[in-house]
């Protein structure tokens, strides 16, 4: 038990790192931006989910995405909401890896995984201290 919330917390932590490292990615322009927002319906709920394509030029070469955020993607309750994840059309380059992009960055994961590190390694302590 105390094993596995370590490896959770943990992990949580290195994916919190990826993002805070990512946020220093250099930014390009995007050229042919296309933004369709999907609508959704989950247990009788509409929800939407935004959807991009867009190409970017780094270092002389000319590159392709359709990645929106950097971990996954998400719902939202309303089609005004989905359209206002986009804020720039600029996105995010990898410099390690210059073919991977993304346009921005969910808050909710990113503070969301550091709440789940510190709640981990605070449980993990606590258990350590009573056994």
């Amino acid at each position: 038990m105390i094993t596995l919330l370590i490896l959770l917390a943990f992990i949580a932590i290195l994916l919190w790192l990826a993002m805070t490292w990512a946020r220093f990615w250099p930014r390009v322009v995007c050229t042919n931006f296309d933004l369709e927002i999907v609508e959704l319906s989950i247990n009788g709920k509409k929800l939407y989910k935004p959807k991009v394509s867009y190409s970017y030029s780094h270092n002389e070469r000319s590159y392709k995405s359709n990645r929106l955020t950097l971990f996954g993607g998400r719902t939202y309750p309303s089609r005004v909401n989905a359209q206002n994840v986009i804020s720039e059309k600029k996105a995010y380059i990898c410099p390690i890896k210059p073919n991977f992009s993304y346009i921005s960055q969910d808050a909710r994961v990113f503070w969301g995984l550091l709440f789940l590190s510190f709640i981990g390694f605070i449980f993990t302590s606590i258990l350590l201290l009573i056994t």
